[in-house]
């Protein structure tokens, strides 16, 4: 698959050819806000914001569900519990799906 990023959105092109799905799998798996963070390394970053009742257990199987629907490994990250310079610029780049 490719690693574009998207013209309009900035988005990787695989995160913007899925966005609907990527949203359909979140609220599978309790999260009522998702974002990215964009594709760094192969890998591509996420920022979440999760029901109160968000576990491990949706936490792995999101990420297990996104790594497959993007062919790609992905890394997601509780908003709530991002600090320091890398946790500021995951949030500044995320862009709301």
């Amino acid at each position: 698959m490719s690693s574009q990023v998207g013209a309009v959105s900035g988005l990787p092109d695989q995160v913007e050819n899925q966005r609907e799905a990527i949203q359909e799998l979140a609220g599978e798996h309790l999260v009522r806000e998702i974002a990215c963070s964009g594709a760094i390394t192969g890998f591509i970053f996420f920022v979440v914001k999760s029901e109160p009742h968000y576990k491990l257990r949706h936490h792995v199987r999101l990420t297990g569900a996104l790594s497959a629907l993007l062919d790609k490994p992905a890394l997601i990250y509780e908003r709530d519990q991002l600090e320091g310079e890398r946790g500021e610029r995951l949030s500044e780049r995320a862009q709301a799906l």
